[in-house]
């Protein structure tokens, strides 16, 4: 047993880790640059293979210098190399569990408490007697392997579950002429840096945090919005 562990803990097992780390890390950058930032993280970088490969290699680091004794001052370059790599791996860690990736968006003379997070979602929306319940579901998208998932949420006192069927990779949602069809409206806002497609059909609207769409609607004041003295409404009519 105390062999199969030496072994394990050998500086040959750290250096195939090394291989192993640095090749599917320089992979996963292909992978992103073909498939998208999303799919290199749901494949790779948050895979329990990859993060299991960082924690042998801080594990035999820690054993071998241990080991080898290399916190005596004769061995202090050595030391510090090895102790430059463990730090390297907390790091990752600590940003990993503990830490969050956003963009926050200021403009200039501006102020902003709203920071708009990296992670995906999957957003559920429940309609049930008048009342709309929504969930998101933290998951990453891959465009390529395997997306299966499913999750649940409460709907007053109900079980409303959602389950993965099939990916389609960029798929959008367009309005098309129907003889048979009803009067919409399609069109793209902009803002922040992004863009959204928005379809109305008639009688609905659609309501951001700046501004109320409508066709052929009259707004109706929000609850959310009652305490705010200023609307901006945008009122499409054919």
């Amino acid at each position: 047993m105390d062999l199969v562990l030496k072994r394990i803990l050998s500086i040959k097992s750290a250096i195939i880790l090394l291989v192993v780390f640095g090749f599917f890390s320089g992979f996963a950058t292909f992978v992103e640059n073909d498939f998208g930032v999303e799919t290199s993280w749901a494949l790779i970088y948050t895979s329990w293979w990859f993060e299991l490969v960082q924690v042998a290699l801080g594990v035999i680091l820690i054993y071998n210098i241990v080991k080898y004794k290399l916190y005596t001052r004769d061995k202090l370059p050595s030391f510090l190399f090895h102790l430059s790599f463990i730090f390297i791996l907390i790091g990752s860690g600590v940003t990993r569990y503990f830490g969050f990736e956003g963009s926050l968006h200021v403009r200039n003379g501006m102020q902003e408490n709203k920071v708009m997070s990296s992670d995906s979602f999957i957003s559920a929306t429940a309609l049930k007697n008048d009342k709309t319940y929504q969930y998101s579901h933290p998951q990453l998208i891959s465009q390529i392997g395997s997306n299966n998932f499913s999750f649940s949420f409460d709907v007053d006192g109900e079980k409303a579950s959602v389950k993965f069927k099939e990916y389609l990779t960029y798929a959008t949602k367009k309005v098309v002429d129907d003889p048979a069809g009803v009067p919409m409206i399609s069109m793209i806002l902009s803002g922040y840096g992004e863009s959204l497609s928005v379809n109305l059909k008639e009688g609905e609207r659609y309501e951001t945090s700046e501004y109320i769409f409508s066709f052929n609607a009259k707004p109706k004041e929000s609850k959310k919005k009652k305490s705010e003295s200023v609307w901006k409404m945008v009122s499409f009519t054919l």
